[in-house]
């Protein structure tokens, strides 16, 4: 037997392939042994002795068979590493058992043969000597051995034998056997190389492969990895084993603070710690698997068996995993995070649905308080349902025959008068009626259409201005995605220039949110505003975060009070004393302050005492139309 070290040291890939590459051989070799032994038998049975010119030869042919056999039956197994060199070993072992027995059988017909037969002995050992080998070649060393076993007797027989021209002939079969063993040489070296370049290329396929699925900065698996595998799930499966299948996103809260205010190297930093703390999150029964979708968006999902109890649980234990302060170079930051969750087979439909359904149940999570956790329900899919009725309707409508603007007022309270108008937007669908602005302008945002919607309504804005006396002004509102938008604003430019109307009278309204959508570009397109000569107002003002660096960074004419602050004005102490503290805010550093949402003749008095100037609300009057406008002003 070969030492089964010999193919311990191969690699584990050589070793699979030079077995495979053995086998279709197998066969042509047992073939030709047993056409080649019963020839023998056939020339010298009658002539040598029994032993040497049939029991041996019989032996082997029999020997022959029973191989093929087994490699008949084995031929389509992909065995253990193991069990392939067993197997090697075997092979090899049997070959050299063969060959030395060949060599002793061929050797004592040798001695009583002459003529032919010995002709016939010599060409026969030459024979196997070179073709088995190169066949078997992927055996390694043993079919060296073999070669070298049978030619080296071959070649001393030739050579001390009483053989015609046997100098001639012995150099015959040397020429050969190197010709032989430079090939076998090379075609192993080759094989071998062909396989590690082979090996080579599926690694580098393979890490291809998995930095395509895997996310750089976090090592979690990507987005596309995620779809690839919620797409793989089998729902009708799971439906019939009783199981449930849950698709969570989750959506870092104020993580762009981060970034804005400390760049994005520490922002990446931060990532990478959630995406460590997720990584490391225990796993339960039903193990959950973590996503990085991009940004500081993140996905799971996970099988599990129970209520949906557990998941509102998972939900926010992994929030208080997310709320646990990062240390970033000597920093903390305090995040938090907003979940949507849906869950098969409660949504029955897609896995791609329920990825849409579960970033539906975010959104939702996020314009409701965030920092905490959101299921999919019906009544979810109501209003998804209803949002996308309003999205087509959008996305078919005539913006200037459907959208339309009314006007509130803005008074000053010590003359009484009236002294600018904001605009506001009304939607008159054919299809739906009429559309509340809280309902369609988000859906505006999120399909693109906001800023073709605000370029049309700031068209009839400017005509109807042109219609009031030159003293009184227009508040027009400007989304987040208008003020980050350089070509909006350089329209909204253009388009005053062209209406000939004076930009002092004009007040574009910014919310604090929509500054932080990126708040270098907002500044530079509200300096390039503030050149024309209109006035910026801060909308909302309290509602956001970093208010004060708002007001302290920006060209700000006005400041307005959200109405939230003013409607329990009156029995809640707390509201009271933010409206007196922004009031006294504004004249500090001089700017002017609107307080919206008035509505009693005891709120005016109470904001008048407080030193309020400027009011909007329906205590004075609610929203007109244009033709309501002139007959307002004359009363």
């Amino acid at each position: 037997m070969i030492d089964l070290r010999y193919y311990r040291h191969f690699d584990e890939n050589i070793l699979y392939a030079r077995y495979f590459s053995l086998l279709p051989y197998v066969p042509v070799v047992i073939v030709a042994a047993v056409v080649a032994m019963l020839t023998q038998i056939s020339v010298f049975h009658r002539n040598e002795p029994f032993v040497w010119s049939f029991v041996v030869p019989a032996m082997l042919t029999l020997v022959s068979a029973a191989v093929f056999v087994y490699w008949f039956i084995h031929r389509k197994e992909k065995p253990h590493t193991d069990v392939v060199r067993k197997r090697l070993q075997f092979f090899a072992s049997l070959l050299l058992v063969a060959g030395i027995t060949t060599v002793i059988c061929d050797l004592h017909l040798l001695q009583d043969s002459s003529g032919y037969s010995r002709y016939f002995l010599v060409v026969q050992m030459t024979l196997y000597g070179i073709c088995f080998p190169f066949l078997l070649v992927s055996l390694g060393r043993p079919a060296y051995l073999y070669n070298l076993m049978l030619i080296v007797t071959t070649l001393a027989y030739v050579l001390y034998a009483d053989i015609e021209y046997s100098h001639s002939f012995a150099f015959m079969i040397l020429i050969f056997e190197i010709g032989m063993l430079i090939a076998m040489y090379r075609r192993n070296k080759s094989f071998d190389s062909l396989v590690y370049s082979s090996l080579h290329a599926q690694n580098l396929a393979a890490e291809n492969a998995r930095l395509a699925n895997v996310d750089m900065l976090t090592e979690l698996p990507n987005r596309r990895q995620f779809f690839a595998t919620i797409k793989a799930q089998s729902l009708e499966h799971l439906k019939n084993e009783g199981k449930k299948f849950a698709i969570g996103i989750i959506d870092l809260d104020k993580f762009k603070q981060v970034n804005d205010a400390h760049g994005h190297r520490i922002g990446d930093l931060v990532l990478v710690e959630i995406g460590r703390r997720l990584k490391h999150y225990p796993r339960c029964q039903h193990p959950i698997h973590f996503y990085r979708l991009g940004g500081d968006e993140f996905a799971f999902h996970k099988h599990f068996v129970g209520d949906e109890a557990a998941l509102k649980q998972l939900g926010q234990s992994l929030i208080a995993l997310i709320e646990e302060p990062v240390a970033v170079e000597g920093m903390l930051f305090n995040l938090s995070a907003s979940i949507g969750i849906a869950v098969f087979p409660e949504v029955d439909d897609t896995s791609e649905k329920l990825y849409e359904y579960a970033d539906y149940a975010l959104y939702h999570a996020k314009n409701t308080g965030r920092s905490h956790t959101e299921l999919f329900s019906a009544r979810h899919l109501e209003r998804l349902q209803s949002r996308l009725q309003i999205e087509r309707a959008l996305r078919s409508a005539d913006l200037v025959q459907e959208f339309f603007l009314v006007f509130q007022p803005m008074v000053d309270i010590p003359s009484g008068r009236t002294i600018a108008f904001e605009c506001l937007a009304r939607w008159n669908s054919p299809a739906l009626g009429m559309v509340s602005p809280c309902v369609f302008i988000p859906v505006a945002e999120s399909i693109g259409m906001i800023s073709s919607l605000t370029l049309t309504l700031f068209s009839q804005a400017l005509q109807a201005v042109q219609a009031w006396p030159a003293q009184i002004g227009l508040s027009f509102n400007l989304s987040a995605f208008d003020i980050i938008s350089d070509k909006v604003v350089q329209d909204l430019v253009a388009m005053l220039a062209a209406s000939g109307v004076d930009p002092a009278r004009i007040t574009f309204e910014l919310t604090e949110t929509a500054l932080l959508q990126d708040f270098i570009v907002s500044r530079n397109n509200i300096e390039l505003l503030r050149q024309t000569g209109v006035s910026l107002a801060l909308d909302d003002f309290g509602t956001g975060y970093s208010s004060l660096s708002h007001v302290q960074g920006l060209p700000l004419n006005k400041i307005k009070v959200d109405r939230s602050f003013v409607h329990d004005m009156e029995t809640n102490p707390k509201s009271k004393m933010i409206v007196r503290s922004i009031l006294a805010l504004s004249h500090g550093i001089g700017v002017d302050c609107v307080v919206e949402g008035a509505e009693t003749q005891q709120q005016v008095d109470l904001l008048s005492s407080m030193g309020c100037k400027i009011i909007q609300g329906f205590y004075y009057a609610s929203p007109m139309v244009e033709p309501e406008i002139v007959s307002y002003l004359r009363t």
